[in-house]
């Protein structure tokens, strides 16, 4: 099982080394430690394998991790949005394929308008899909059931509350709307209220994520209804301290998902979906995605590389949270979030300038609502059909 018979090498490997550093390169071989402690080596170069780089192009804005490179060497190209979103549009030649997050505004541009690589003949990608949630295998495939993209992560945005927040009767409630959520916070007391770590631009943002994943009109009467609620919620101490009771956060990873600030652990705090335009609603989330460029020059490898990533994320043993069979969730709060999971939507958004042009303002009292209203009718009308 072994050629480690000979000590009077550049590195040495000691059992007492070993413990600290399982593997090992020395002269071309690469030493391991087997079952058992035994020492299995092998030559490097007969099992390496000189793949070109894979070389993906991802927004500055989305401080997107590099995917898992298995084995391949992952070459970054980071641009601004706009030069982005028209480098995909164009299928330049000198990239493999893109990540994407669909929070990031132009995302919907990119699904409706880009062409991609489809990966409906990638060996293991229909088990892959069928592994998750059926609103994310939707979102990957067409209405002809073309698979366009392959879905590496879900964002569920949530509300995360301490035990300390529940025992001084914050009672917050999955599937709360807007209104319901403000008279919770008005009824804390002043000091309490200092210590929600939840805004009005975060709740803006929840709310225009949710608009245009099913309206493409402006409603103006639930703009009003909504401007109501954010300008009173505007006007509270709410700030963001080193002891939140409650937290925002778009963090998949359940247990981290706890802020730092928030004074409670994975195990005793409490998550819940953010505030809704209706009760019944889907939680709507995020997805980031990779997706294959037709016009690569190095495309038999860039699919090779996406069977493997596939492969690896099949068998690992910490599943990602889209996955309906994930065996994370052993306790309260990982149970909590798997159900918003359940019960969610993807969304890919719209440029913000459509409809967030003035809105602020609106808030603080510096524009009217009508101007407000007139102007972003305007530009959504544009947007959707022009």
């Amino acid at each position: 099982m072994s050629e480690f018979t000979d000590l009077d090498v550049e590195t040495e490997l000691y059992e007492d080394e070993m413990l600290s550093h399982v593997i090992k390169y020395v002269n071309n071989m690469v030493y391991c430690l087997a079952v058992g402690r035994n020492v299995v080596s092998f030559p490097l170069d007969q099992v390496q394998t000189k793949n070109k780089a894979i070389r993906f192009i991802s927004s500055e804005y989305g401080m997107l991790k590099a995917p898992y490179g298995c084995g391949y060497s992952m070459k970054r190209m980071e641009m601004d949005l706009e030069k982005f979103t028209l480098k995909v549009l164009a299928q330049d030649k000198d990239y493999d394929l893109c990540i994407v997050d669909s929070f990031y505004r132009g995302s919907r541009n990119i699904r409706n308008n880009a062409v991609f690589y489809p990966l409906n003949e990638i060996p293991g990608i229909n088990e892959y899909l069928d592994r998750c949630f059926p609103y994310v295998k939707e979102s990957a495939t067409k209405e002809d059931g073309t698979i366009w993209m392959l879905p590496v992560r879900v964002d569920i945005p949530s509300v995360v509350i301490s035990e300390e927040a529940k025992n001084l009767g914050c009672s917050l409630k999955n599937n709360m709307n807007y209104d319901e959520f403000l008279d919770l916070v008005v009824g804390l007391s002043e000091e309490n209220q200092q210590k929600i770590g939840v805004n009005q631009a975060n709740l803006e943002l929840c709310f225009f994520l949710q608009y245009f994943n099913h309206y493409t009109t402006l409603d103006r009467t639930l703009f009003q209804d909504i401007y109501k609620v954010m300008k009173r919620y505007n006007e509270l101490p709410v700030t963001n301290t080193t002891d939140d009771l409650m937290k925002f956060t778009r963090n998949s990873d359940f247990y981290n998902i706890l802020s730092r600030n928030l004074k409670a652990s994975a195990q005793s705090g409490s998550v819940y979906s953010v505030p809704k335009i209706s009760a019944t609603d889907k939680n709507t989330g995020t997805c980031e995605f990779l997706a294959v460029n037709p016009k690569s020059s190095n495309l038999k490898q860039t699919l090779h590389y996406i069977q493997d990533y596939i492969a690896y994320c099949m068998a690992e043993k910490e599943l990602p949270l889209f996955f309906t069979d994930t065996e994370a969730y052993r306790d309260s709060f990982g149970t909590s979030l798997y159900d918003l999971y359940q019960n969610g939507e993807i969304t890919f958004a719209i440029d913000s300038d459509v409809y967030g042009y003035g809105f602020s303002n609106v808030i603080s009292g510096d524009v009217s609502l009508e101007d407000y209203l007139s102007e972003a009718e305007r530009r959504i009308n544009t947007y959707f059909n022009e």
